[in-house]
């Protein structure tokens, strides 16, 4: 398969993407470090939890 510059191979690239960038935007409305909280989630703990802790 050829990629176009600027577009997904496969459909469900491009929606793991938008989670990835939901995720993202909610833990920076939230004024959570990012990244912290991205290591929190690939651990296990939930988005719920995360956005409780201070």
């Amino acid at each position: 398969k050829e990629n176009i510059s600027g577009t997904f191979r496969e459909e469900t690239f491009a929606q793991s993407f938008c989670i990835a960038r939901s995720i993202v935007s909610t833990l920076t409305k939230h004024e959570k470090n990012v990244w912290d909280s991205l290591c929190l989630l690939l651990t296990g703990d939930t988005l719920d939890r995360v956005l409780s802790t201070t």
